[in-house]
């Protein structure tokens, strides 16, 4: 029954970081809404989030709670480690590259998380002289 639990777990805690992936910016009633759907009530969200940070560390990432500054409401996402602000994608990529997944994210934030990989593909509005 062990492994019966560890493996449900980890199937909970990879559906999760899957939802962060897909919408990374949630206020606390979609994440609990969600995360009831994904867990069915087993796991509590910190105790799954702890979990989804320890592992997602070290790409920089982590999964938190955050407060919108205009209206003090809560909210939950995946974010940098490092903070928001000027953060080094640390890559090999050439600045006009890395400029390139700026922009990318941008767009993604600007149409609520859905950008075609058609429209990501062949995407040109991006700064070409970085």
């Amino acid at each position: 029954a062990g492994s019966l639990f560890a493996s449900k777990m980890d199937a909970i805690r990879r559906q999760t970081l899957q939802l962060f992936m897909a919408k990374p910016c949630m206020s606390e009633k979609v994440l609990a809404d969600e995360f009831q759907k994904i867990s069915g009530g087993r796991g509590s969200l910190e105790g799954v989030k702890n979990a989804i940070n320890e592992r997602i560390r070290g790409m920089k990432l982590e999964i938190r709670r955050t407060t919108w500054d205009q209206d003090g409401t809560p909210y939950w996402v995946l974010a940098t480690s490092r903070g928001i602000e000027n953060v080094d994608i640390g890559t090999s990529l050439e600045p006009r590259e890395v400029a390139f997944v700026k922009h990318l994210i941008q767009k993604i934030i600007k149409k609520n998380g859905k950008v075609s990989e058609a429209d990501a593909l062949y995407m040109t509005d991006y700064p070409k002289d970085a």
